[in-house]
């Protein structure tokens, strides 16, 4: 099965098809796939191993902060809303995690100087 994007492009499915495959690999191969990622990965932000890998990858991540429905529903409610938005941070080059929220979608590492 392959998706068609947004630019008219056939995409081929995710390269990573196990779910227990280790963060230092698949967050690198998705990346060079040329895949941003989407995760409901709350913790993501705690973990060094997964902040190295998706710097060290320049990945491009968003991650659904979603607390009061973390249902399936809840989740697509988020990114719907958030799509577009998602869309042209997308074609920016990372590494960077944006939080996803029904009302938001925001830079949420690296943080960036608020002064600016």
């Amino acid at each position: 099965m392959t998706v068609v994007d947004r630019k008219g492009l056939d995409l081929p499915p995710s390269p990573i098809q196990d779910t227990e495959t280790a963060d230092d690999v698949w967050i690198p191969t998705v990346t060079q796939a040329g895949m941003s990622i989407i995760t409901r990965d709350k913790k993501l932000l705690t973990r060094p191993g997964e902040l190295d890998a998706i710097a060290a990858s320049r990945a491009r991540v968003f991650t659904i902060l979603v607390e009061d429905d973390p249902s399936n529903w809840g989740l697509l409610e988020a990114v719907a809303s958030q799509w577009r938005v998602m869309q042209s941070v997308a074609d920016l080059p990372g590494p960077y995690v944006y939080g996803v929220t029904r009302t938001t979608c925001h830079q949420i590492w690296p943080e960036r100087d608020r002064r600016t």
